[in-house]
């Protein structure tokens, strides 16, 4: 190979590594807030974020009586701190699949 083509295949290289860093760069979004921020509420019970990882433990959710709600801040842990705020009923504490709501086990579970 010519010193020319050497050159060209070098900064095509260059090129291709600087392309793929901003493509992983920018396609990872930087954290606005982080995990526990409220983002919302309905009928008076806040949402929190539970950050982008949704798998990493952020520890355990529990009422000012004891009551546990689940892991921070899952979709269970929601449902469940919903059903005990806004509603008064406590779920039993073997529910953990959100589907498993929606029955008789729960009060007012359709």
């Amino acid at each position: 190979m010519n010193e020319k083509a050497i050159k060209l295949v070098l900064l095509g290289i260059l090129l291709l590594s600087l392309g793929l860093g901003l493509h992983f760069l920018l396609r990872i979004p930087l954290e606005d807030h982080l995990p526990g921020k409220i983002v919302d509420s309905y009928r008076g019970v806040p949402v929190y974020y539970n950050g982008p990882d949704y798998t990493k433990d952020k520890g355990e959710s529990f009422s000012p009586e004891g009551y546990y709600y689940g892991s921070k801040w899952q979709c269970v842990e929601y449902v469940k701190r919903f059903y005990y705020v806004a509603n008064s009923i406590e779920c039993p504490m073997y529910l953990a699949m959100l589907k498993t709501f929606l029955t008789p086990l729960c009060p007012k579970g359709d």
